[in-house]
């Protein structure tokens, strides 16, 4: 096999024959295959012959190597029906070196001509292997010579022996010239298909060749004409012998050659009918019985059910169709692969909404996170893509609320009463419930000003945001922190001391709590003052000490620790609202379990992702990170409970064991998939 180069105009540039030794293709002197033009790269490209066929890779040129019109990047094969294309030049891998490029692969016509080469470009010529049909019969009836004219070579003669000859000063020069004005690889001299004109080539000398006193990149050249390679001249002779004698013996070595070749096939010829009749006779294939067919049916159909169940859990929707469409071509009747097609078309589209609501989400703006709200709002809730929706939602609504706090802020700083009464009052219906906001109390406060500053305005309307009106996490009427320390401590100086600790100053308490222990009107208090002291240094210890656990990641002491100051705080504080420091340990803790639990997801350890994330969960229930990893659990447990079954069909019962007892084991007692795994589990103990 040989790779063939020619140039835009369809003119032969070079060939190499391919082996499996790796060649490169390039415009640097070393390269195998030399093709000089803008943007090719010294080594560009390299070819080489593999078991599969024919291999070329780019060697990191600028302008890289192309296959058909497309950009390669990796080691490609390729044949003769592929067109290789390097910075203008084309390129096919061809059975003979001299067909052109598009011809038919059959073989050369011995009886075409060749076309003569025009010449090349400044930055195109040949450097390499042109060894086109009929040159080497062309040698034998031809003999050049290059005869020495004036210099430390006059008179000398030179003949030339092979098709296409290097000169040059270095030693693997076909004609070697010890002089410092001729270069390493100085030219190439080459003999044509029909032994009628030689071509000169220089190799980008630096003291050039020249024909006849004209300096020359490629030139023809015929007999008597004068070349020099640097300051070294010589006179070109080209003999031809008598065709009559070189006939006779072209002749009589055909002939042995012909009578060799047809003893070599009546051999082989002779070696195959023997093989052929010597050969074994095949074994009868026993018919299946109709009942094997149906077995053999039914277990070619639950592969394709059981390989259309991956592509689901993997929401490859588009090939779980194709696999789906099989399936009910060998069982029309299929119902099952019928619900399971619908589903997966409708889950196609949702992926496509889904993927569009995406879009308008990660812009972030307040227009493109309404148009992805919007979007989002009309995926069904039976979708895959439901759960992942309702979290984006969620954050849209925070994110806008934000929005709407920032500005009725700025407008409130400005004096621009109403408009901050009408931002706050979208904030707080925006905002979802379960959300705890830092900072709440005071827009509340702001709030609670411009009702009072515009009470008797008749077209004042009063904000009726659900979570204005009621506090998270409190009832109707108890809105307000003071009237529920007001239901548990009657005496006004103790509900005080506990409002300080309440508002996250707790040294500030025991001062004061100091000097309430010395006055006498606090004596038939001093026991609930006592009480209350003891509390708050449980606090402020164990406080410290979680939080110096929590710092060094060690989450068993830290629970320990902070369980000991919610206990506290319950007892001081209400469990309806909630105190800066039960705020703050529940805030830390699930933290650190939500980057505990990524880890172990990260190197699918999932049974203790999913025990630290639900000891997240009951520590802070709001915790986004906590509730989407759970999220994430559960689409793990539903693969794992459809490869369970999958495995269990096929007869792998400890593997199918394995899997379902993990599924069961990451998912909160109670939900579905938990339920579907144990009754997984119950089918193989029968």
């Amino acid at each position: 096999m040989y790779l063939v180069a020619s140039d835009a105009s369809g003119q032969l540039v070079g060939a190499i024959e391919i082996t499996p030794e790796v060649q490169t293709i390039g415009r640097g002197v070393q390269a195998q295959l030399m093709i000089s033009g803008h943007g090719v790269s010294r080594t560009h490209a390299s070819v080489y012959l593999h078991d599969q066929g024919v291999v070329i890779c780019d060697e990191g040129s600028a302008n890289g190597v192309k296959v058909d019109g497309q950009l390669i990047t990796a080691p490609t094969l390729v044949d003769e029906g592929n067109l290789i294309e390097i910075s203008g030049f084309r390129l096919r891998v061809q059975p003979y070196p001299d067909a052109p490029l598009g011809a038919p692969s059959g073989g050369p016509d011995p009886d075409s001509s060749i076309e003569p080469q025009g010449e090349d470009t400044d930055e195109e010529f040949d450097t390499r292997l042109e060894v086109q049909s009929g040159a080497g019969a062309a040698l034998a009836k031809t003999r050049l010579t290059l005869i020495g004219r004036g210099g430390p070579y006059d008179g000398t003669v030179m003949n030339l022996d092979e098709v296409l000859c290097t000169v040059g000063r270095d030693d693997d020069n076909h004609v070697v010239f010890e002089d410092p004005s001729v270069s390493r690889r100085h030219a190439q001299v080459r003999l044509s298909a029909v032994g009628d004109r030689v071509t000169v080539v220089d190799l980008r000398s630096s003291n050039g060749t020249y024909v006849d006193g004209e300096r020359i990149k490629r030139a023809e050249v015929s007999a008597g004409s004068t070349i020099r390679f640097g300051d070294l001249a010589f006179k070109l002779e080209i003999l031809r012998d008598s065709p009559g004698v070189k006939g006779k013996v072209g002749s009589s070595k055909r002939n042995r050659l012909y009578i060799a070749a047809g003893g070599v096939l009546a051999l082989l010829i002779g070696i195959g009918v023997i093989a052929y009749v010597k050969r074994p006779k095949p074994a009868m294939r026993r018919q299946l019985n109709p009942e094997e067919l149906l077995r053999k049916r039914q277990a070619q159909v639950q592969a394709l059910a059981d390989s259309a169940q991956r592509k689901i859990a993997q929401q490859s929707w588009s090939a779980a169709i194709v696999k789906l469409d099989e399936v009910l071509a060998r069982d029309p009747l299929n119902a099952e692969a019928k619900r399971q097609r619908q589903m997966a078309l409708d889950e196609l589209s949702n992926q496509k909404l889904f993927e569009r609501g995406q879009k308008f989400f990660a812009l972030g703006n307040r227009d493109n996170l309404l148009k992805a709200k919007a979007i989002f709002e009309k995926l069904p809730k039976s979708s895959y893509y439901a759960r992942e929706t309702r979290y984006k939602l969620k954050t849209i609504a925070q994110r806008l609320a934000e929005n709407f706090r920032i500005k009725g802020v700025s407008h409130c700083k400005a004096r621009y009463w109403k408009k901050c009464y009408a931002l706050l009052c979208k904030f707080f219906h925006t905002m979802p419930m379960e959300v705890a906001v830092p900072g709440e109390p005071g827009l509340r406060r702001r709030m609670a000003y411009v009702e009072k500053r515009y009470r008797r305005s008749h077209k004042f309307e009063k904000c009726a945001a659900p979570r204005y009106l009621h506090r998270p996490g409190q009832g109707a009427g108890k809105e307000s922190p003071d009237e529920l320390l007001a239901e548990k401590y009657s005496n006004t100086r103790l509900r005080g001391l506990v409002k300080l600790y309440f508002d996250g100053k707790i040294d500030v308490a025991l001062k004061l709590a100091a000097k309430f222990k010395k006055k006498r009107y606090m004596r038939p208090h001093l026991r609930a003052l006592e009480r209350i002291v003891g509390q708050l240094l449980i606090i402020r210890g164990k406080y410290q000490e979680g939080f110096s656990f929590l710092r060094q990641r060690n989450v068993r002491d830290a629970d320990r620790a902070l369980a000991l100051v919610l206990t506290a705080d319950r007892a001081l504080i209400p469990k309806r609202i909630e105190s800066f420091y039960r705020r703050d340990v529940k805030r830390g803790l699930s933290k650190l379990y939500g980057e505990l639990g990524e880890e172990d997801f990260k190197v699918k350890h999932y049974r203790d992702a999913a025990k630290l994330w639900m000891r997240g969960e009951e520590v802070d229930n709001s915790d986004a990170t906590i509730l989407n990893g759970l999220l994430r659990l559960e689409k793990v447990a539903e693969v794992l409970v459809r490869e369970g079954r999958s495995l269990a069909a096929r007869g792998s019962i400890v593997e199918a064991r394995s899997k379902l007892e993990e599924a069961r084991d990451i998912v909160k007692t109670g939900h579905s998939t938990r339920k579907e795994a144990e009754k997984a589990l119950g089918e193989l103990g029968k």
